[in-house]
């Protein structure tokens, strides 16, 4: 969940940019989903802290994240994570699992992961057991048309081949609003 203390500014940022006061989150591969919670845990930048919880994040700042970004506070609406293998911590047997990832002798990892499953404990995401390249168009298709328009667009980075699949068998489906973002920085085929 440390990888939380970089995905907090630009969640915030995100929200502040295209003025939304909630989000939705799809994590693809979440294990036991522990980074679905990042609004739950309290971080420490140089210019100011964000959040309270009892499981405190801090790091390397590389550029500084700016005070009004911090300022930002947003409401996430949903967690869900897909992966073919979730980890239930919720169970001692899944608990004990991600333990005996830590190496030994990281105590302050291991002290973190105790306070982030105590965290998750109170409120689990929802993690679903499945392949998300079959499950994400279900997925999508539950969300907001310019939210599917988004994630799109983030996905045609990595694998442009699937968004453009995607588009074409699910094209009719979407907002002409989701279409052009989904292909906007995709070269035609």
């Amino acid at each position: 969940m440390q990888r939380c203390f970089a995905l907090l500014p630009a969640f915030l940022t995100l929200a502040r940019d295209h003025g939304a006061p909630a989000l939705d989150l799809v994590e693809l591969g979440p294990a036991a989903g522990l980074n679905l919670l990042w609004d739950r845990y309290a971080y420490r930048y140089r210019a100011g802290r964000w959040g309270s919880s009892e499981l405190l994040l801090h790091g390397v700042e590389y550029e500084p994240v700016p005070l009004e970004v911090l300022a930002r506070r947003v409401e996430v609406r949903r967690r869900l994570g897909i992966d073919l293998n979730p980890v239930d911590v919720t169970t001692v047997e899944g608990a004990r699992l991600l333990r005996a990832f830590i190496w030994p002798g990281r105590v302050e990892r291991a002290q973190r992961l105790r306070q982030a499953i105590g965290i998750l404990w109170a409120e689990p995401p929802t993690l679903v057991r499945g392949d998300y390249v079959e499950l994400l168009p279900s997925v999508l298709a539950e969300r907001d048309d310019e939210a599917i328009g988004w994630a799109l667009r983030q996905h045609a980075r990595t694998d442009p081949a699937w968004v453009r699949a995607f588009v074409a068998v699910h094209g009719d489906q979407l907002s002409g609003l989701s279409r052009r973002e989904a292909l906007k920085h995709l070269s035609p085929a």
